[in-house]
């Protein structure tokens, strides 16, 4: 119910019954505003100057007019820009779709990042749509498709000729499969359980697309909780590999990139992995290692200070990781909830 994101206080109390031996448990809610307008300004290592805007239901009815709430449909229309990204979505999810344990999502997306530490500005156009299935409490399996358009241009005249191959636009035709397991006990502020997932993307021209390659990725993240939850370690692990289907190579627009927030703090953004004449341009191995330990600063509530280790490392062929490679970072870090 807690996860719902619906209630803003969740309780329950025991009733007798007229079982011998067995009570019945009755839930109190309280409801929560599930709309939102929500906008900001900020700064962030990558992105420097940010500004952000959103108009969002979370408890949304496409059936039910006008009131078109209720029905635990998700709707959402975002913005942001920052100096480095501009992003603009619109998404619609469904989560039980005809009254059966399916999921429909679909978005419609528009993003783009300038060429900041690499040769080329890119833009990703483009619309997709998934459907999952939720085979137990915790498991979920799905398949998703995405036709997308990315531009390349603004090319430094030095740039490598991997960048130089890719320039201008390029049409990408995706299908995805992917299979998650969730047993976390809150998904936004998680102190035990696990979250793992597995996902095999396959681009190819056989779907209408104008490239052939695919992508495997795989993540774990584990929370343990001491102290009633208030002292929380999470310990995440991703995995990823591209390889091309054919003699072309993966567009260096889909290769894995890392450094910076989110993968590893204390390096600039992308320069974890393969550079070439000072530029990044990705690769087709990544393996990422974070743990964090978050814990409560005395007299204030809604503060944590967190100590943390991240790793990382991005090798330019498939299938390969060097050890003695990995970029590591140590540092601590304040949350504000």
């Amino acid at each position: 119910l807690e996860n719902l994101g619906f209630f803003e206080e969740v309780s329950y109390e025991t009733e007798p019954s007229s079982v011998p031996n067995r009570r019945d448990i009755v839930f109190k809610v309280k409801e929560k505003r599930t709309g939102e307008l929500s906008f900001g300004a900020g700064v962030s290592s990558i992105d420097q100057f940010v500004g952000f805007a959103e108009i969002a239901q979370r408890n949304f009815d496409l059936l039910n007019w006008p009131r078109l709430t209720g029905g635990g449909q998700s709707v959402a229309l975002r913005g942001r820009w920052g100096t480095i990204t501009r992003n603009f979505e619109f998404s619609f999810d469904e989560p039980y779709l005809f009254n059966k344990p399916i999921a429909f999502g679909f978005d419609v997306f528009d993003v783009r990042t300038e060429n900041r530490n690499v040769d080329f500005r890119e833009e990703r156009l483009g619309i997709g749509t998934t459907f999952s299935k939720a085979l137990t409490e915790f498991i979920r399996a799905g398949l998703g498709y995405k036709i997308e358009r990315v531009n390349l241009d603004e090319i430094s005249s030095d740039a490598s000729q991997d960048v130089l191959l890719f320039s201008g636009k390029t049409w990408l035709s995706r299908l995805r499969a992917f299979l998650n397991r969730d047993t976390r006990d809150n998904v936004f502020f998680p102190t035990k359980g696990w979250v793992a997932g597995v996902s095999g993307e396959l681009i190819g021209t056989f779907l209408g697309g104008e490239e052939d390659f695919y992508l495997l990725q795989a993540n774990s993240t584990k929370y343990w909780s001491f102290q009633g939850g208030k002292h929380v370690i999470e310990w995440r692990v991703r995995l990823g590999v591209a390889d091309e289907v054919g003699s072309v190579q993966v567009p260096v627009f889909d290769r894995f990139y890392a450094g910076g927030f989110g993968t590893v703090r204390g390096y600039n953004f992308r320069r974890v992995g393969p550079i070439e004449g000072g530029s990044a341009v990705g690769g087709a191995s990544m393996v990422l290692m974070n743990l964090e330990y978050t814990f409560p600063i005395p007299y204030l509530e809604n503060f944590k200070a967190a100590v943390f280790v991240d790793l990382g490392d991005i090798e330019r062929k498939s299938y390969r990781v060097e050890f003695g490679e990995f970029r590591v970072s140590v540092g601590p870090g304040i949350k504000i909830n």
